[in-house]
């Protein structure tokens, strides 16, 4: 019986501590005049370096290829490989538009994005890379508003992108998308 007495009693112990702590860290309170603790934050915008640009570009919610990056003087010039014919104009600019974002919203420093899109010298049986498309973003006209009317479908992707940033496109593109 002394037996089930001091299980008993080290049971209830713990339960008491394990309620205290949980009081003591405020966990649980929120609408009683304390705020909850945050336990994921979001992450907070990176100085982008030499060091650390590969591991932000892994990051970067993107499907096409990179076959070239230059970071240098706060701007990050990025050649994409696109395949032709291209299946889904949309999805490639939408594509970019998120990339754009990435660059823009999850750093500091980088003030300008130069997008190039190449097709390869593998697809066109060599000679230099074939520029598709360019697109040069700068940091004061990218606004949190126009993407989240993208994103809620009230702008075409590639009404934004002729609209606000600086666009050219080649005739090898034209031809790909038939516009």
């Amino acid at each position: 019986m002394k037996l089930m007495f001091r299980l008993a009693a080290a049971g209830l112990v713990s339960i008491a501590a394990v309620w205290l702590i949980f009081q003591a860290a405020g966990a649980g309170q929120g609408a009683g005049g304390r705020q909850d603790v945050q336990a994921f934050r979001p992450e907070s915008p990176v100085l982008i370096d030499e060091g650390n640009l590969v591991d932000w570009l892994s990051a970067a919610p993107l499907t096409l290829e990179i076959e070239r990056v230059e970071w240098s003087h706060r701007i990050l010039a990025v050649d994409l490989q696109a395949k032709l014919p291209v299946a889904d104009a949309d999805a490639l600019y939408g594509d970019l538009l998120e990339f754009v974002r990435h660059a823009l919203a999850t750093t500091r420093n980088v003030d300008r994005v130069w997008i190039r899109l190449v097709q390869s010298s593998r697809e066109t049986g060599g000679g230099p890379d074939r520029l598709l498309m360019a697109l040069d973003v700068r940091r004061d006209r990218f606004s949190a508003e126009d993407y989240e009317r993208w994103k809620r479908g009230e702008m075409p992707a590639e009404a934004w992108i002729r609209e606000k940033f600086e666009w050219s496109v080649t005739p090898q593109w034209r031809n790909a998308t038939g516009l």
